[in-house]
């Protein structure tokens, strides 16, 4: 599990990072890059960590931050081959963690599941493809639907569940 120095400083480089890709934007409208960024250093690594039993997040906690940073470059870029690949560690921290959650509980496994939608739509838009001919705002906002909605709220969910009955 992180300590709050770690959660201190995840969330320190995430406004350090917004702050110097997008000085201009930070209020303003930018189809999901700052929750993005969000989810990238705060909330995968916040929901992974805070259900019980998850030895594999252990083993996956050094390769967070590096992954994170890869995709927040990657999302201050423009969209094609370089910031697909600058995109890539962080689709394959997604995979991973998918593939080692899936003999969790069900709604761990599910949600680690849906992180891997989240992250192959993340390399999709970061790579400028258009899947099944959507927008670039709607391949983004599909990345973040699936961190959030996809990810985060089935584990968190399960775990609140968990603590209500004691298991």
């Amino acid at each position: 599990t992180f300590t709050p120095n770690q959660w201190f400083l995840q969330f320190g480089g995430l406004l350090c990072t917004a702050l110097v890709l997008w000085p201009n934007q930070i209020l303003g409208h930018d189809y999901g890059k700052i929750p993005l960024l969000f989810a990238f250093w705060v909330l995968v690594p916040f929901a992974a960590s805070a259900v019980p039993n998850l030895g594999f997040v252990v083993q996956l906690g050094r390769w967070v931050a590096p992954a994170a940073l890869s995709a927040s470059v990657a999302l201050g870029m423009e969209a094609g081959f370089w910031a697909g690949l600058l995109a890539t560690p962080w689709l394959l921290f997604c995979l991973a963690l998918g593939w080692l959650g899936r003999k969790a509980d069900w709604t761990t496994a599910i949600g680690c599941l849906y992180l891997i939608v989240g992250g192959s739509w993340f390399w999709a838009d970061r790579a400028g493809l258009n899947p099944l001919g959507f927008d670039d705002a709607i391949v983004r906002l599909t990345a973040l639907h699936f961190h959030y909605a996809g990810f985060a709220l089935p584990l968190l969910c399960g775990l609140m569940v968990r603590t209500k009955t004691g298991n």
